[in-house]
């Protein structure tokens, strides 16, 4: 996907979350899961497939995936699920994306880091505007 497809596909998910957070939560979260679970086989895939970045760059789409459905979330039920179902996601991929061949090493992407403050950025703002975000 090119960046406005996956800013399209982004926005239908955040205004689908709307309406149906529940759901719009548990698709992500499978899609996720069924994401890491898909084997590239041998050595040289593996790395070809991290350098060319297609899992980085769906792994980043989720991650922005999830902040705006935290924006876009009904504001009485964000900060119920914000810790767990959101937050715990984004930094799940994050952590997943710096990982090459299941060892955890500094990554140097800049658009992923990038990615994470924007992350921070719109949930922190979600957070805000709920009527409890004191108390949270």
């Amino acid at each position: 996907m090119e960046a406005p497809e996956r800013q399209g596909v982004i926005s239908i998910l955040a205004v689908c979350a709307a309406s149906h957070l529940d759901l719009t939560l548990k698709v992500l979260q499978e899609f996720g899961a069924a994401m890491s679970k898909v084997k590239i086989s041998g050595f040289i895939s593996r790395l070809k497939d991290y350098h060319h970045g297609t899992r980085g760059k769906t792994r980043r789409t989720l991650m922005l995936t999830y902040s705006n459905v935290a924006v876009h979330a009904p504001k009485e039920q964000l900060l119920s699920r914000v810790e767990a179902d959101v937050t715990g996601n984004v930094l799940h991929h994050y952590r997943t994306s710096c990982q090459v061949l299941g060892i955890t090493v500094t990554n140097k992407d800049m658009h992923l880091k990038l990615t994470l403050i924007q992350n921070v950025t719109e949930i922190s703002c979600a957070i805000l505007e709920t009527r409890d975000s004191q108390k949270f």
